[in-house]
């Protein structure tokens, strides 16, 4: 084994850009290495740097824009180089000036956008003599080596197909949202240039055929492409950043088919075509030619510098050229060219105009949220400014042409800057998780009203919820008279006080029109309590009736609480009331039975106090049901919500304290802004069923909102239900086919 070191010695390193690539992959890399001390970080942001220092305190900063940085060095060695890291839209201008500063560059993918731009690089490497190596790290990992080596052995015969799937919740740490922004791309620059790139190196040249994606204006979220390989064999390309797909790489031979994992670095997985059991697992007794390190992708980056110093010190072609990236560039341009819509949105025939303006739709990231972006796009509005608190749950909202500014609802000159001319604010966000929620909810929501107000808004709707009204044992239907009896925890409590704050402040704005909406269970495409939750339980047997699902369903499709938002907003009327939107009421077994399928027919039924007692968890079930959780940032809302769900929640805290910054660090080490989480199976169906599907009688009235608002449910109970499964169909529920 050649010592790596023979390779770093004299290596001066200068990264150009300290996110999150960086943080998480680059800095252990490098520790790894012992390169610390000879590596310069450049960033123009303060933030940034100082979360780099304290990760690794002996890495030098510079806050500095990287285009003053390489015009103002000089090269001290014949082996400094720089890597970029920068988002993608800066890739082209500084490789450019790296090479004429006379540096090696080592650059993450994608080395540009199109093809002609790689070229132009390549051949200025050339003419520069110097390396020009892209980092497509995943050709590195020891699983695709030995895929390689099996391919090249003819274990499976002849090819016959490949199909990737890569999917799940987006994750990635992103601080600057600049993932989201259209000239970045979306999923397929992002994820699926290192899947064409590792397809092409491994069975050479691709054709594309066809392209789906869900891109509306801004950067798609989920896509399908298809092509033909050398002789042409079939490949189909997969991806998604909303939900769950197989995760597997399959090829597939006349002998049998060679399966990666793609959370599973080390192994490639062998089936013989004589049976569908597993014949055998494939991996290198040794995972990586410059060090005996563990089979991470931290490692991969660290092999990434030792080939890429050695090409320096040898002057020899790097793995990965900029000639060999333009191929790969040239199919995404071609996919962006041809795209097709894989899923149009399901509108309301509702007839509702707005005058177009600007708008500004906070907690637009959610699953209401990002149906009301959708209509507003839908309807001629251009400029929307969705403000985020981060950037985890963007993935399907960024589909649109937004704009996402980064702003705490806690700063009040954050939130008035952000509804500076707007005419329209449309407020959805609310306090989730943490010891600051109910102050989100609650001084959040009042620095909403006050910058609306102060900026001349002409109207401002607030989402609040039935929860306020709690669960009244009652025969009547429950209007908006009925007197605030908040269920729900602290989740219900703060958003009572936040109502009555809001309506006593209508008051004194005669100009700002201010609208409350008090929906009920809200259910429909995207969604999650009353969605997917359900099915996701049912999965793992895991879900069960309350009292055999008699108590009372009040439920909102999506698309029928949107009508209602801009109704409320179109109405000169509606200022200072609020208004109940619900569809209507049946029972939970009515209710759910579609959305769950099969999984219907013999579920257990326990009354509340047999489930609590059931539901009883060791601190290893504890943990693993946080674990669960907490990986799905939708579902923190509901922790939050459930009077028993947050009393396991600070349980399991308490009983595993870490749970939380260990998983944000086990997302750290997943390849690629894709969260790949295994649901778990619990020994029995949890407590807090008890309070998302209860046993009450309780039936709310909207006939305030059809009487002021001229609204009604236009998609059905049962056109609704058939709307949801299709969608829970199409993102890989087979069980509902």
């Amino acid at each position: 084994m050649i010592n790596p070191q023979t390779y770093l010695n004299n290596l001066n390193l200068k990264i150009l850009g300290g996110g999150a690539v960086v943080t998480e992959y680059y800095l252990p890399a490098l520790d790894l290495l012992g390169l610390i001390s000879n590596t310069i970080v450049t960033d123009t942001s303060t933030k940034t740097l100082s979360k780099l220092k304290q990760l690794s305190p002996n890495i030098q900063c510079e806050e500095v824009d990287f285009r003053n940085y390489l015009n103002n060095i000089s090269r001290q060695g014949e082996f400094d180089a720089v890597v970029i890291a920068l988002p993608n839209q800066f890739h082209v201008e500084a490789v450019e000036l790296a090479l004429m500063k006379g540096f090696h560059v080592l650059c993450e993918k994608p080395l540009a956008m199109d093809a002609a731009s790689c070229l132009k690089l390549h051949e200025l490497a050339e003419k520069a003599g110097k390396v020009l190596a892209v980092g497509m790290v995943r050709r590195l990992l020891p699983s695709v080596t030995a895929l390689r080596n099996a391919l090249k052995n003819q274990l499976i015969g002849s090819l016959q197909s490949i199909e990737i799937e890569c999917g799940g919740a987006y994750g990635w740490l992103s601080e600057s949202g600049a993932f989201f922004r259209k000239e970045n791309g979306g999923v397929l620059a992002d994820m699926g240039v290192h899947y064409l790139d590792l397809i092409e190196d491994l069975v050479g040249s691709l054709q594309p055929i066809s392209y789906y994606d869900d891109c509306f204006g801004g950067v798609e979220a989920n896509c399908e492409f298809e092509l033909l390989a050398q002789d042409r064999i079939p490949v189909k390309l997969i991806l998604s950043r909303t939900h769950d797909l197989k995760n597997t790489a399959i090829f597939k031979g006349e002998l049998g088919e060679l399966n990666l994992e793609l959370n599973t670095f080390d192994t490639c997985f062998w089936r013989s075509s004589q049976s569908d059991k597993l014949a055998g697992k494939l991996y290198l007794h040794k995972s990586f030619e410059f060090g005996d390190w563990l089979p991470t992708f931290n490692s991969c980056f660290a092999e990434q510098f030792v080939e890429f110093a050695s090409a320096i010190h040898e002057q020899k072609t790097p793995r990965v050229t900029a000639k060999q990236a333009a191929n790969t560039i040239g199919m995404i341009e071609w996919a962006y060219a041809q795209r097709n819509f894989l899923l149009s949105p399901a509108y309301s025939q509702q007839a509702i105009s707005l005058p177009v303006s600007k708008v500004v739709v906070t907690g637009g990231t959610g699953f209401i949220g990002e149906h009301l972006i959708a209509r507003l796009v839908k309807l001629g509005f251009s400029d929307i400014v969705v403000p985020v608190r981060n950037y985890k749950t963007c993935a399907s909202a960024a589909r649109f042409p937004i704009q996402m500014p980064g702003i705490d609802l806690l700063d009040y000159e954050q939130v008035k800057a952000s509804v500076a001319g707007a005419k329209f604010v449309f407020h959805l966000a609310y306090g989730r998780d943490g010891g600051n929620a109910a102050q989100v909810t609650i001084e959040g929501t009042k620095n909403v009203v006050n910058a609306a107000i102060e900026s001349g808004v002409e109207c401002l709707i607030i989402l609040s919820t039935m929860y306020v009204f709690g669960h009244p044992e009652t025969n009547q239907l429950v209007d908006e008279s009925w007197p605030y009896q908040p269920a729900g925890g602290e989740y219900g409590t703060s958003k009572a006080k936040m109502e009555r704050w809001c309506l006593a402040r209508a008051k004194s704005s005669p100009n700002t029109r201010i609208v409350i909406l008090n929906p009920s269970c809200v259910y429909g495409p995207s969604g999650k309590t009353y969605t997917k939750l359900p099915i996701d339980l049912a999965r793992t047997g895991n879900f069960c009736w309350i009292e055999e699902g008699k108590g009372i369903a009040n439920y909102t499709y999506v698309e029928n609480l949107i009508d209602a938002i801009l109704l409320a907003a179109n109405c000169e009327t509606a200022h200072g009331e609020r208004f109940i939107i619900n569809d209507g009421f049946c029972s939970w077994r009515e209710f759910i039975t579609p959305l769950i399928g099969k999984f219907a027919h013999n579920l257990p039924s326990y009354s509340r106090s047999q489930l609590i007692n059931k539901s009883d968890r060791t601190p290893a079930e504890m943990k693993d049901l946080v674990r669960h959780l907490i990986q799905d940032l939708e579902l923190i809302d509901i922790i939050n919500r459930m009077p028993i769900l947050g009393s396991i929640k600070r349980q399991a805290f308490k009983l595993v304290p870490k749970v939380h910054n260990n998983l944000l660090q086990e997302q750290a080490q997943i390849t690629s802004p894709i969260m790949l989480v295994n649901t778990p199976s619990f020994q029995h169906p949890p407590a807090w069923l008890a309070d998302l599907f209860s046993s009450t009688i309780t039936r709310f009235s909207s006939e305030k909102a059809s009487k002021i608002l001229g609204w009604k449910p236009l998609v059905t109970l049962s056109d609704g239900q058939e709307k949801t499964v299709s969608f829970l169909r199409s993102i890989g529920y087979t069980e509902l086919l």
